[in-house]
């Protein structure tokens, strides 16, 4: 588990960063979001390092409540969480998205984000806890 902020580095180059959670509140307009459940934002960042063309929509985010929960992914037009990383990222690139999630209510105030690049390299988790 990698801190909120911290970077994974593959042996290709590729590095991906998860900034720390965000709350935020969403617009009527917002589709995933449930009432009593805490919407937050992310940012992940995606920098290629490689000397190949990367596809972005290989990659794949998602999270998990402190207590194991799946949270569902919220798309939204205010704080932008359209489909997050699209289009091809070339050599020596970075792409940058915010991807919304609805976490369940309960004890846990804590955030589990897993990101995969591709199917070649394994998954990077990042944890924290939400503000």
């Amino acid at each position: 588990m990698l801190a909120f902020g911290a970077t994974q580095r593959y042996e290709d180059g590729v590095e991906v960063t998860v900034s720390a959670p965000d709350r935020f509140t969403p617009s009527e307009a917002a589709a995933g979001h449930r009432a009593g459940y805490t919407a937050v934002t992310v940012q992940v960042t995606v920098r290629n390092g490689s000397d190949e063309r990367l596809e972005l929509a290989l990659v794949q985010v998602s999270a998990r409540d402190g207590d194991g929960r799946e949270a569902t992914r919220i798309f939204d037009v205010g704080p932008e969480l359209g489909s997050g990383l699209t289009g091809a990222l070339l050599p020596g690139r970075k792409a940058v998205a915010a991807y919304g999630f609805d976490v369940p209510p309960g004890k846990g105030a804590a955030l589990d984000v897993e990101v995969r690049i591709g199917f070649e390299r394994p998954s990077a988790f990042w944890s924290g806890t939400i503000p």
